[in-house]
């Protein structure tokens, strides 16, 4: 039991529409494939390697745990 009509809007008319959707999306005034970009660059240098940063920049001294007395 098959419906005609149904399989050629699931495979070129809901394909079409969410193309022409994301192609027009913007992230942060970015194209979607800038921003996708720019976010797996940010997974894997920061959030992946675990790294500490202030103002934009990696703090080294965040090794050791400090306890006062």
């Amino acid at each position: 039991m098959s419906i005609g009509g149904l399989m050629f809007i699931y495979f070129t008319v809901a394909p079409y529409y969410i193309t022409k959707y994301i192609v027009k999306l913007k992230q942060d005034g970015k194209k979607l494939f800038f921003f996708l970009w720019d976010f797996v660059i940010f997974v894997f240098n920061v959030q992946l390697r675990k790294v500490k940063l202030s103002y934009d920049e990696e703090v080294e001294y965040h090794d050791k745990k400090i306890t006062f007395k």
